[in-house]
């Protein structure tokens, strides 16, 4: 779990197999990454690459169709039942 983060697009939701497209597509990861779908429009990232998962975390701020994207990394006590992480990271 140690390259793992937690997704989630800000005001809208798109279906699993069009955001996986998206994301390989605006990401371009050098090794594949395994995508899961955990409730409440957030996703589960498990990167394969180290560097690959500290681009995703690092580099931005990323957009998808339009909207901003919410990433962190994944906690142990992490609740999808709210609506928004109690950590965001920002770009300045």
């Amino acid at each position: 779990m140690a390259t793992s983060m937690v997704f989630k697009l800000l005001r809208r939701n798109i279906g699993f197999e069009e955001l996986q497209i998206q994301m390989y597509s605006l990401l371009k990861p050098s090794m594949a990454f395994q995508l899961m779908h955990i409730e409440n429009g957030y996703f589960l990232v498990k990167s394969q690459n180290s560097e690959d998962y500290v681009k995703v975390l690092s580099q931005g701020p990323w957009t998808i169709f339009g909207q901003y994207r919410m990433v962190q990394p994944w906690i142990m006590d992490f609740n999808p039942a709210k609506p928004y992480p109690s950590i965001v990271m920002t770009w300045i």
